[in-house]
C-alpha cells in the first residue's frame, strides 16, 4: 500500500512570509508548480495556490506591494509520512483541499503506524488516529517534508488501481462554465473566484477557442496585461480532447505522459460535452481501489485454508479471532473455524504461553519460536511452536497474523533423550571397538576400555592426554605406505569439512619395540561442540591376508581380456607393458608390435577437457615414492590419426613390498559420441543466450565469430574466418574477418558469385587436404596445406553470406565440425533476420513513401532537440517552410501520376541541394519543411534561393513526352532573432512563405518583423522532447 512519502513531490517550494507575492507568482512559473508554502523561519505557515492568485487577482490585490503572509492560506491540512492512500484520499475528501502537506513522522508516529484505539465501525476507510489530520495553528508546520496533490496520487497509481473498467464517460463532468472572447481578464477572473472554478472554456461565436485556467493567472501577472483586456490575450489554446468512450487508466497515463491536469471530452457527435480532471479520476478509481484489495484478502486467505500449518487472524486492539484455517481451528481443539470466531486466542494457551504472548501484544514485539501448550481439552494438550506478527490490513486497522504447528512429537523425543543418553553410554563401554572423544585440540575427553587393549595403553599412557601427540610414540602411515598426520586427517579435515572419513587403514609402527599393527579407523564429526568421535578397530590379521590376496591377483588375466573398457599396464618409467584389445584399438596397436613399447613412441596425441593437449609424462608418469594418488575419473580425449575419442580415465598404482610403485593400471571407458554431443549442445546452448542478448547485427556477427574460432578437433583449431556479404558487387562487405596472428594467407579478391561453388550449388563445400585437392575457383582464402570449409549464411530463405573457414590441421572439418558450424549459422540466421527486419520497420516509420524525405513524425522528434542544442551552445539554424505554387491546379490538370512526379522531383532537388546534417520533411501536401543547421539567416537565403532556381528549372515527365515546370515559393526564419520556440519560428516562417506567394510566388522570402493581426493562427507542431 502507498505510502504519504511514496505519493510526495519529490521537492518542496517555500518563499518567506515577508517576501513580496510577485515573488511567489515568479517561482510558481519559472518551476511549473501550482503552490508555494509560505514560511516564518523553518516553519511553514502557509500556502499560496494558484487559486489564490485567482481571487487576489479579480480583487485588484497589488503583487507588487503585497507580502506573502498577509494573504496567504493559513488553513493548512496536513498528515505524518506514513500515513497510507486511503487516509490521505479519506483527509482530502474530507477537508475539501487540493494540497496536503506532509510532515515527518517522530519514532512515536511510527510506532503507531501499527497500532492506535480503534475508530467507529461506520461504512467506508477510516483515517487511524496517529494520522487524523492537523490543521496549522499560530505556531505553523516545523517539520513539512513535501506536499501532495491529486495530480501525484494519479502519477503513482498502477495498472491494479484500475481493475473496474471504467470509462470517461462513467467519471466526467458536464458542468462546463464559458465565456466569450470578448470578456475582459477581470471578469473572467472574477467568474472563476466567486463560483471557486479551475478553469473557463473561451467560445467565439459558439465555438471553443481557447481555456483559461488557474495557471494562466501566474503567466498573466508576467504579461504586463491588465484586467480590461480581452482574455482572448492570456488564455491558453483549447486542450486537448479525447472520447468519451476512453478507459480511466489511459486518460491517467496520456495526461502523465503530456503533463496535463485536465481534458476535454468529445460526445458521440464530435461535439465537447464535458471534461475530466485528476480529481474525478481519484473519486472515481476510489471504490474500485477498496474492492481489489479486499479481493486480494480473500484470494490469500484461500490459499491458507490449503496448508497444513495453523494460522489465525486476530484484531490488534481485543486479541479476539478473525479468522483461523482448519488446520489451525483443528490443533486448537475446534471442529470447525468457525467455533474460534471472536475467541481471545491467547486464553486458547496454557497461562504461561498466554501471560507471554500478552506482553509482547501490548508491546507490539513480532516473534518466531515460540512454545506453549494448548488449553482446551478438545485438543489433546498439544505442544506448539508459534510465531507472529503485526501488521495493517488495507483499511488500515491493526492485525497481528499468528502460524502455528503442532511438534507434540518433538517434544516427546526430547523427554526420551535422556534415557537414549543412558542407554548410548552403555554401548560405548560395551563396544568392542575402541572409541575415543576428543575435542579441537586433539585432547581426549573421553574413552572406552576396549581402547586400550587393542593400542596395549593403561589408564596412566601419556598417549591418552592429547591424541595428536601419538607421533611422538609411533609411526603412522596409509595403506600406500604414506606418513598420515592425525591432527590433519582426524581432527582438522572432519572438523573443516564437517564430513566423517569412514574405514580408513592405518599402519602403526611403534618405536619402543617395533611392533607393528594395521587398524580399521573412522572419524565423525560432532560439529556443534567441535568434538570428534574417533573409532577403531585391528584389522592386522585380514590385512597381511589381504596383501597376499593382491599379489596373487596378478595372475588372473581373463577380466582384463575381455573388458570392453581400455586396460593399459604402465611400468614405472611410462613403458606400456601390456594392453587388453579395446586399448589396442583405440591406439591402433597390432599385436605384431613386441612389448614393452614406450607410450611416447605411440603417434597419438591427449587432451584434457578443455581440448588442451597433456604432455604424456604429466598425464601417465609417477613418482617413484609413497605419496603420490591415484588419478580417478579424468576426462580426456585421444587423438590417434582423424580419429578423437572422448572418455574417461582412471590409474591405479601397484606396490611392491618395499611400498614403491611396481607398475600402473591404466583405465580407459570410450565416451566419445556421449560427450561430443553434450559438448556441442553445451556450446550451442551458450551461444543462443549470447545471440539473445545481442544488442545490433554487428554485434551477432562478432559472437558468431567468437564460437567459430572456439571449435577445436584433437590437436587442431580454426585459424582464419571470413564472412563475406553477397550483396556490393565487386567491394562486398566484410562482415566477420579473422586471421591468426602470423598465418600468411594467399587471399582470392575477385568475387564472382557465379564462380562460388557453395553459393551456386547450395551444398557445402569441404577442402580435407588443400595439398591434394583443388578446392574452388573462388576460394577466398589459399594455402599449400590444411583445410577448408565454405557454406552459405541465409537469413530469412536469401542468402545473405558467403562463410569461408580455414584450418592448417588436415581433415579438420569432419562430419562433427561441419555439424557444429552448420548449428551456429542456424542459431545466428533469425537473430539477424529479426534484427534487420526491425531497422526496416523504423526506417519506413521515419520516411514519406513518395518522396523518400523524412516525414513530420521524424521532424517531431528531433526538432525539439536541436533546439535545445542551439541554445545551450549559443548556435543558430533556420527553418525553411516552401510550397510548390498553384500545385492543386497543376495535379488537377495533368493528374495525380503527374502531381507524385513533381513531388519527387522537388523533393530529389532538395536533397542534392543540403549539406549533411540538414533535413528536409514533407510536412504535408504539397509542403516541404527544411531545417539547416549552423547557418544565419543571410546563408539560409542564399541556400533557398539555390533550390528555387533548380526547382523551376526542371522539367516534369507528364506523360507522351510532353514537360512541364513548376515552381516553388520559399519562407525563411532564423533561430533565435526571429523566434525562440518552434511554434513561433514555424509561424515566422509561414508568415515570410505567405509574403513569397503574395509578391507573386516563385520567390524566397525571409520575414521581416511587422505588426501581426490579431485573428492570425500560427500553425501548431507538437514536438516529442527525447
Amino acid at each position: 500500500m502507498h505510502s504519504l512519502a511514496s505519493l510526495a513531490s519529490p521537492e518542496m517550494y517555500t518563499l518567506q512570509g515577508e517576501a513580496l507575492l510577485i515573488n511567489a507568482v515568479a517561482i510558481m512559473h519559472e518551476k511549473n508548480i501550482s503552490s508555494i508554502l509560505v514560511t516564518r523561519g523553518d516553519v511553514v505557515v502557509g500556502i499560496i495556490t494558484e487559486r489564490d492568485l485567482v481571487r487576489l487577482v479579480a480583487s485588484g490585490v497589488d503583487l507588487r506591494n503585497t507580502t506573502a503572509e498577509s494573504v496567504m492560506t493559513s488553513r493548512l491540512v496536513h498528515l505524518p509520512e506514513t500515513a497510507v492512500l486511503d487516509e490521505v484520499l479519506f483527509v482530502m475528501e474530507q477537508e475539501g483541499v487540493r494540497h496536503l502537506v506532509v510532515t515527518e513522522a517522530d519514532e512515536q508516529e511510527r510506532r503507531e503506524t501499527l497500532f492506535e484505539p480503534e475508530q467507529d465501525s461506520g461504512p467506508g476507510p477510516k483515517p487511524r488516529k496517529n494520522s487524523l489530520p492537523v490543521r496549522a495553528g499560530e505556531e505553523g508546520i516545523p517539520r513539512a517534508k513535501g506536499i501532495v496533490t491529486y495530480t501525484d496520487i494519479v502519477r503513482k497509481l498502477e495498472e491494479d488501481f484500475f481493475k473496474k473498467p471504467l470509462t470517461v464517460q462513467d467519471c466526467m463532468t458536464t458542468d462546463l462554465h464559458r465565456v466569450d472572447v470578448a470578456t475582459t481578464i477581470g471578469g473572467a477572473f472574477a467568474k472563476m473566484s466567486e463560483e471557486r472554478l479551475g478553469c473557463l472554456l473561451i467560445d467565439q461565436q459558439g465555438k471553443t477557442v481557447g481555456i483559461l485556467t488557474e495557471r494562466d493567472v501566474v503567466r498573466f501577472t508576467r504579461s504586463g496585461l491588465d484586467l480590461q483586456s480581452p482574455v482572448v490575450q492570456v488564455m491558453s489554446p483549447s486542450p486537448m480532447t479525447i472520447s468519451q468512450n476512453m478507459t480511466i487508466f489511459d486518460v491517467a497515463r496520456y495526461m502523465e505522459q503530456h503533463r496535463i491536469r485536465r481534458l476535454l471530452v468529445r460526445n458521440r457527435d464530435g461535439r465537447i460535452g464535458g471534461m475530466i480532471d485528476n480529481n474525478q479520476i481519484v473519486q472515481a478509481v476510489k471504490n474500485t481501489y477498496h474492492s481489489f484489495m479486499q479481493g486480494e484478502v480473500m484470494r490469500s486467505r484461500k490459499v491458507l485454508t490449503m496448508i497444513d500449518e495453523g494460522v489465525a487472524e486476530i484484531d490488534g486492539h481485543s486479541y479476539r479471532v478473525l479468522w483461523m484455517n482448519p488446520a489451525g481451528a483443528r490443533l486448537l481443539g475446534f471442529e470447525t473455524y468457525s467455533e474460534a470466531l471472536g475467541r481471545e486466542f491467547p486464553s486458547l494457551l496454557a497461562p504461561e504461553a498466554a501471560e507471554r504472548m500478552f506482553k509482547d501484544f501490548r508491546e507490539q514485539t513480532a516473534r518466531d519460536g515460540v512454545t506453549g501448550v494448548t488449553s482446551l481439552p478438545s485438543s489433546g494438550a498439544k505442544h506448539l511452536l508459534l510465531a507472529y506478527q503485526m501488521y495493517r490490513d488495507f483499511r488500515g486497522e491493526p492485525r497481528i497474523r499468528i502460524i502455528y504447528r503442532d511438534i507434540t512429537e518433538l517434544a516427546t523425543a526430547q523427554d526420551a533423550l535422556h534415557a537414549e543418553k543412558e542407554r548410548i553410554q552403555t554401548i560405548f563401554n560395551a563396544s568392542r571397538e575402541g572409541m575415543l572423544i576428543l575435542d579441537g585440540a586433539g585432547k581426549v575427553l573421553e574413552h572406552n576400555q576396549r581402547a586400550l587393549d587393542i593400542l596395549g595403553l593403561t589408564e596412566k599412557s601419556a598417549q591418552l592426554r592429547n591424541a595428536l601427540n601419538w607421533e611422538k610414540y609411533a609411526g603412522i602411515y596409509d595403506e600406500q605406505g604414506g606418513r598420515v598426520s592425525l591432527e590433519k586427517l582426524f581432527v582438522g579435515t572432519v572438523l573443516e569439512s564437517g564430513q566423517a572419513i569412514h574405514d580408513r587403514i592405518l599402519q602403526i609402527t611403534f618405536r619402543d619395540d617395533g611392533r607393528t599393527m594395521w587398524l580399521m579407523a573412522s572419524a565423525v564429526p560432532i560439529p556443534r561442540q567441535r568434538f570428534v568421535v574417533l573409532t577403531y578397530y585391528d584389522v592386522t590379521a585380514s590385512k597381511l591376508k589381504e596383501m597376499e590376496i593382491r599379489r596373487s591377483e596378478k595372475k588372473f588375466r581373463t577380466l582384463f581380456e575381455n573388458l570392453t573398457e581400455a586396460v593399459v599396464l604402465l611400468d614405472p618409467s611410462d613403458n606400456i607393458l601390456n594392453l587388453n584389445p579395446a586399448a589396442r584399438g583405440i591406439l591402433q596397436i597390432t599385436g605384431e608390435i613386441p612389448m614393452p613399447i614406450p607410450i611416447s613412441a605411440i603417434e597419438c596425441t591427449f587432451l584434457d577437457k578443455d581440448g588442451n593437449q597433456i604432455s604424456t609424462d604429466k598425464l601417465a608418469s609417477f613418482q617413484r615414492n609413497r605419496h603420490k594418488s591415484p588419478v580417478k575419473d579424468r576426462v580426456i580425449g585421444i587423438v590417434r590419426g582423424e580419429k578423437t575419442h572422448w572418455g574417461i580415465l582412471n590409474q591405479t598404482p601397484t606396490f611392491g613390498e618395499d611400498g614403491t610403485v611396481e607398475s600402473i593400471i591404466v583405465t580407459f571407458t570410450d565416451l566419445t559420441e556421449y560427450m561430443e554431443s553434450k559438448r556441442q549442445e553445451e556450446v550451442l546452448l551458450a551461444c543462443s543466450l549470447d545471440l539473445t542478448r545481442a544488442m545490433t547485427e554487428e554485434e551477432v556477427y562478432s559472437i558468431l565469430e567468437h564460437y567459430l574460432r572456439r571449435l577445436r578437433r584433437g590437436n587442431g583449431r580454426i585459424d582464419a574466418v571470413m564472412l563475406r556479404a553477397v550483396a556490393g558487387g565487386d567491394n562486398p562487405q566484410m562482415l566477420i574477418h579473422w586471421v591468426e596472428e602470423g598465418l600468411i594467407l594467399h587471399r582470392n579478391n575477385e568475387h564472382n558469385l557465379n564462380w562460388c561453388k557453395a553459393y551456386v550449388s547450395g551444398v557445402d563445400l569441404v577442402v580435407k587436404d588443400a595439398l591434394m585437392e583443388y578446392g574452388c575457383p573462388c576460394q577466398a582464402m589459399r594455402s599449400e596445406s590444411g583445410s577448408y570449409f565454405c557454406t552459405n549464411l541465409s537469413v530469412g530463405g536469401q542468402v545473405v553470406g558467403i562463410l569461408h573457414i580455414y584450418s592448417k590441421m588436415p581433415g579438420f572439418f569432419d562430419e562433427q565440425s561441419v555439424r557444429m558450424i552448420r548449428g551456429l549459422l542456424a542459431l545466428a540466421a533469425p537473430t539477424i533476420s529479426n534484427m534487420r527486419l526491425i531497422e526496416h520497420n523504423r526506417r519506413l516509420s521515419l520516411i514519406d513513401p513518395l518522396t523518400g524525405l523524412h516525414n513530420r513524425r521524424y521532424l517531431e522528434q528531433v526538432l525539439e532537440s536541436m533546439l535545445i542544442q542551439a541554445r545551450e551552445r549559443n548556435e543558430s539554424f533556420c527553418l525553411l517552410m516552401s510550397d510548390i505554387d498553384q500545385f492543386k491546379k497543376f495535379n488537377d490538370t495533368y493528374g495525380h501520376d503527374a502531381g507524385d512526379n513533381a513531388l519527387r522531383m522537388v523533393a530529389a532537388n532538395v536533397k542534392n541541394c543540403l549539406r549533411e546534417g540538414d533535413i528536409a520533411v514533407r510536412f504535408g501536401g504539397e509542403e516541404v519543411t527544411i531545417v539547416l543547421n549552423h547557418v544565419n539567416k543571410e546563408m539560409a537565403m542564399t541556400i533557398a534561393e539555390r533550390i528555387r532556381r533548380r526547382i523551376e528549372q526542371t522539367p516534369i515527365d507528364i506523360g507522351d513526352g510532353h514537360l512541364e515546370y513548376v515552381t516553388l515559393s520559399i519562407g525563411v526564419a532564423a533561430f533565435p532573432q526571429d523566434g525562440k520556440t518552434i511554434d513561433k519560428l514555424i509561424q515566422r516562417a509561414d508568415v515570410a512563405l505567405y509574403e513569397a506567394k503574395r509578391l507573386g510566388k516563385n520567390r524566397v522570402a525571409g520575414f521581416q518583423k511587422a505588426p501581426e493581426k490579431k485573428d492570425d493562427e500560427p500553425r501548431k507542431l507538437k514536438v516529442t522532447k527525447q
